[in-house]
């Protein structure tokens, strides 16, 4: 019996430094808390872009003589939330929600300036956890409501009668969670740019790719989402978009290795409201616009013009 026990100890101590103690780590690794406050649009320094450096120079030479203003919003979670305004004067306003990680405008420069020239006033918020917004970042779950609650606060302090959703990965995702309780009356459109199903697909297809143990860890960071955060990380994207009524364009690289095209194909089959499907077969993950150049912006535009006068 004393053999026994100690070679329960020992499996139990090995279960816990080999499996429990990496799957708390990869946990807080992920859905970490906000660290840094800060204003932060746009890494100059990120490669990942250079091929685009002479895009994003023009469109920043734009975005950067615009007035701007901060408004400051709490989450119903009571989490303080922050956006970026840019006022044209318009009653049309562009939201953009960043990636995980991701300065709003390394995202979105060029697409921000482009709309910016149609007649859009620009709102980047800040997503949790990220530049100066409170909270741990959730991949979207808790995030879908944050856009829900920032757009009463949006049309209280602008003139803003119309909106225009552009998610960029988690953020595209946070915005498909949304889409079906958004106001059509409100929100005309929505760019829906590599977003995953669901984010445990996304964490899943992560662990896979550096070889860690899905069937070991992911048990555990799906129950401490739960626990800790009261989310589901399972719940996918689809179940949203079968009863939204606000039109979508769907983009996705189809060289993307972090959020494969056929996971947005599926969210674009899923979905209800008129919709569009554009891939550029070149294009990695958050790249699908610049890569496709003028094609995509007319794709765009298009769509832009077919929802707003």
């Amino acid at each position: 019996m004393e053999a026994f026990l100690w070679i329960a100890a020992v499996l139990l101590c090995l279960y816990v430094v080999f499996v429990f103690a990496p799957a708390v780590v990869f946990f807080e690794t992920v859905f970490r808390r906000a660290k840094k406050s800060g204003e932060v649009l746009l890494d100059t320094e990120n490669p990942y872009y250079t091929p685009y450096a002479e895009r994003f120079a023009q469109a920043t030479a734009v975005l950067r003589g615009l007035p701007r203003r901060t408004i400051s919003f709490e989450a119903s979670d009571h989490t303080p939330l922050r956006a970026l305004f840019y006022d044209a004067g318009s009653d049309k306003t562009a939201v953009f929600l960043h990636g995980y990680n991701a300065p709003p405008l390394n995202n979105f420069a060029p697409q921000a300036a482009l709309l910016y020239r149609e007649g859009f006033n620009l709102a980047f918020v800040f997503q949790r956890a990220h530049g100066g917004s409170g909270g741990r970042t959730t991949m979207g779950c808790l995030e879908q409501r944050d856009l829900l609650d920032f757009l009463p606060v949006l049309t209280h302090n602008t003139a803003t009668k119309e909106v225009l959703l552009y998610g960029m990965s988690m953020g595209c995702t946070a915005t498909a969670y949304a889409s079906d309780r958004l106001d059509p009356d409100l929100v005309k459109a929505m760019i829906l740019d590599c977003g995953y199903t669901s984010p445990y697909a996304a964490l899943t297809r992560e662990m896979r790719r550096h070889h860690v143990p899905v069937f070991l860890l992911a048990p555990w960071v799906t129950f401490f989402a739960r626990v800790i955060l009261g989310i589901s990380i399972k719940k996918t994207v689809t179940d949203s978009l079968k009863r939204t009524r606000v039109p979508a364009l769907f983009l996705h690289g189809g060289a993307d290795q972090t959020v494969p095209a056929a996971q947005g194909r599926e969210n674009f089959e899923a979905c209800a409201s008129p919709k569009e499907w554009y891939t550029h077969p070149e294009a990695l993950h958050t790249t699908c616009y610049l890569s496709g150049g003028e094609e995509a912006q007319r794709r765009l535009l298009t769509f832009v013009r077919t929802y707003f006068s």
